[in-house]
């Protein structure tokens, strides 16, 4: 298990709210989100209070939402030595850890700053960030309700407040009133019930850019192999989907979010924005994916070809309400009911009996991120990627994992003509339950744009050609993954340039 427990520390701690003093400068242009200001302010009250802890606090969080992670990094280094016990140095700490892509510690700093002091209002905030990407929902409310209680004032929680325990307390009421109101006309509640799924979108990390008719309760899609080169490699995945005035095919992407169109396949559909809706995109009243049926679906368009020829994208987020099993040697995709979950709104995860093999996974946005270990015993976060032909990585972290230092990349050709860097080192990586894996073409990629949507930093993605040797079973909203390998009598395995070595006694499961 990769993830944290839901354990909520000190709720039977009773802690009085902190009073709310005068402001200072820097304080102020903080709350107005004029960061570059706060951080300048919160400097110079640093020079003349070089040891105060709860500044430097604050200049962690001012740069934080700058994206000077590195900045912050070095700050909270500054003032572990005089406090490394502190319960605002280990949440600052924690802060870092965690836009480092390294939630496990994250959480690991706040449980120490809580043990310290159950009332740190900060720690409960930030705890409730990282509860939140374990798929903890109601723990995550819980943390922040908590955080309220006792710094009503801090801007950051009354922003997670207002935008996640008020609405969820909006829910709740307009469930109650629409059970209980009889006279309500068809278009009224209709229209109050779009309110409430609105609002609910904002209590998970399952976005929904399309409405899902329970048409059917299991599916079987055939996925299309897409072969780029004379040697037959296949390199990408793609559905076809029935739009209202022709067919595509589409791009299967784990790291993708929605449906994406070419601009010219909307405008042969006549696809236009629709009201209110963000530019770039256009407005579907219905799509078929096999049995299949989305109706009043948000998709973006591009101007800019698909690689392999495809039609567009499709992340398989739109299918989140399922359970879905991505074959790609029997090239198809399963989908089948999730367990039944109780309550009205997002809870915590729980781990049904027939998912109970399963891996937990973070979730962030469109995003499923687990750690992989190295050889090194480092640990770095990956998302899964099923669009990407190659796994890839960031040249800081493969540095940080590799024994080259120079010529560290080799160019190489890719199916479509353009050019790649892959890194020359081979690469033992061990991924949840399967057996170790060897890997030697390793792309070198820039992440900073996953980074920037993501909240924080991402050290690799794991593409097809490691994903192609594997079952991979999805539960999005749960935040669980399962694998498997495909071919389970072959040990040693062996393709691609990728190696599944088993040490004696290992399961091939």
């Amino acid at each position: 298990m990769v993830c944290s427990t839901a354990l909520v520390f000190g709720q039977d701690t009773a802690c009085l709210p902190i009073p709310v003093g005068p402001a200072m400068e820097a304080d102020k242009a903080y709350i107005e989100k004029r960061y570059g200001d706060a951080e300048n302010l919160y400097v110079k009250a640093l020079e003349q209070r070089p040891k105060d802890i709860k500044l430097t606090a604050a200049l962690v969080q001012t740069l934080l939402h700058e994206g000077k992670i590195s900045q912050a990094s070095a700050q909270v280094n500054g003032i572990f030595q005089d406090h490394s016990r502190s319960a605002s140095a280990l949440t600052a700490l924690a802060e870092v850890q965690l836009r480092q892509g390294l939630p496990w510690l994250a959480m690991k700093s706040l449980d120490t700053a809580l043990a310290a002091n159950p009332c740190d209002a900060r720690s409960h905030l930030v705890r409730s960030r990282v509860l939140r990407i374990d798929s903890m929902y109601a723990s995550e409310r819980a943390e922040i309700q908590r955080a309220f209680e006792i710094d009503p004032a801090d801007p950051d929680i009354q922003d997670a407040w207002r935008d996640i325990v008020s609405s969820a307390d909006e829910i709740e009421s307009i469930a109650q009133s629409l059970a209980t109101t009889k006279e309500l006309d068809v278009d009224a509640r209709q229209a109050v019930e779009a309110s409430t799924h609105s609002l609910m979108l904002r209590l998970s990390e399952n976005s929904q850019t399309c409405r899902v008719l329970p048409a059917v309760a299991s599916a079987t899609l055939a996925l299309l192999p897409s072969i780029e080169d004379n040697r037959r490699h296949i390199y990408r995945y793609q559905l076809e989907v029935q739009l209202p005035q022709s067919k595509a095919k589409l791009l299967v992407d784990t790291a993708a979010s929605g449906l994406y169109l070419s601009r010219a396949l909307a405008e042969q559909n006549g696809l236009h924005q629709g009201v209110g809706a963000p530019e770039g995109t256009v407005h579907v009243d219905g799509i078929h994916v096999g049995p299949l049926e989305f109706r009043d679906c948000t998709v973006g368009v591009s101007d800019t070809p698909f690689t392999g020829n495809a039609d567009g994208i499709i992340g398989t987020d739109v299918l989140a309400s399922y359970l879905i099993t991505l074959d790609f040697r029997l090239k198809r995709i399963t989908l089948a009911p999730l367990p039944p979950q109780p309550g009205l709104l997002p809870g915590d995860r729980t781990v049904a009996a027939e998912l109970k093999d399963f891996t937990p996974v973070y979730h962030r946005r469109q995003y499923l991120l687990l750690p992989v270990t190295f050889e090194n015993k480092s640990r770095k976060l990956f998302e899964l990627g099923s669009g990407m032909p190659y796994t890839a990585m960031t040249s800081e972290e493969a540095h940080s994992v590799s024994n080259l230092k120079i010529s560290f990349t080799n160019s190489a050709r890719t199916a479509s003509g353009a050019k790649e860097e892959f890194y020359r080192d081979s690469f033992d990586l061990q991924i949840a339950n399967l057996p170790p894996i060897q890997h030697r073409r390793i792309a070198e990629i820039d992440l900073s744009a996953i980074d920037l949507n993501a909240g924080f930093q991402v050290a690799g993605v794991l593409g097809l050609d490691i994903l192609h040797s594997l079952v991979l079973h999805v539960d999005y909203r749960d935040g669980l993954v399962k694998f498997e390998l495909a071919d389970r009598e072959l040990v040693p395995f062996k393709t691609n340039g990728t190696s599944f070595t088993y040490a004696v006694g290992a399961s091939n499961q």
